[in-house]
């Protein structure tokens, strides 16, 4: 390798570097921003319309943050310098919570949701990146759902494995892309596919952090809409 290539490498490491320690000096001040919001949003003294404009702001400052969170874990992954906390948690329960998250996004985007789960489905896996996964994905169908649209959540015991299915009635993932969709250089070029508001590394983080776990994301092809799957073995 000539010495050109090298610095060429060099220069991309760094750059690399310090896009990293920007995205981690991000969290702070969000979370500062975050937690004011939440104390006007629940404040006595403002009305119900000022309210729900700290409410949208809030939500919107969360959504910043979760994108930030992405972008860590996924170098931290590809680093190999991600440590799995695994420990055995109710997958339903998990992503019930991450539903009521975006309860509100749902109601006014006039979306309704139907999930199907067992009562309980334990698995021994990281739960905070599991929710993520789950987040990503339910807040992908949410998105791309057209109002009055129904968004379908399946959790289903498939034996040594917790199978998630999340299906939206949206325009679907063109053809040229649903290979490769969960690659972190492909969503650049589907930016004109996607709706603003999105890092474009949702769905690359998802791939990453279950199969971290020995799991598998996947695309499924239904005739309308798209139908995003992963499945967790159970006992890892």
């Amino acid at each position: 390798m000539g010495e050109t290539a090298k610095t060429a490498e060099q220069k991309l490491a760094l750059q690399g570097d310090l896009i990293n320690m920007m995205v981690h000096d991000l969290k702070g001040p969000l979370m500062e921003v975050i937690s004011n919001l939440d104390l006007i949003a629940n404040s006595e003294h403002l009305d119900e319309n000022e309210k729900e404009f700290a409410q949208t702001a809030m939500e919107g400052c969360t959504g910043l943050y979760d994108m930030v969170q992405d972008m860590l874990n996924i170098g931290r992954m590809e680093s190999g310098m991600m440590n799995l906390e695994k420990a055995p948690f109710n997958l339903c329960e998990v992503v019930k919570a991450e539903l009521e998250k975006v309860r509100r996004q749902a109601e006014d985007n006039r979306v309704t949701v139907e999930l199907k789960c067992p009562a309980e489905l334990t698995v021994n896996a990281d739960q905070k990146l599991i929710a993520r996964v789950a987040a990503n994905l339910i807040s992908n169908g949410l998105k791309y759902s057209p109002p009055g649209a129904l968004l379908k959540i399946s959790i289903s015991d498939g034996g040594t494995a917790a199978i998630v299915v999340i299906k939206d009635h949206g325009p679907g993932v063109p053809v040229e892309y649903r290979e490769s969709i969960f690659e972190k250089y492909v969503q650049v070029e589907l930016r004109t596919h996607r709706r603003q508001g999105s890092t474009g590394l949702g769905l690359p983080f998802c791939k990453m952090a279950v199969e971290a776990h020995g799991g598998k994301v996947g695309l499924n092809s239904p005739e309308r809409g798209s139908e995003f799957y992963f499945a967790l073995p159970k006992n890892v």
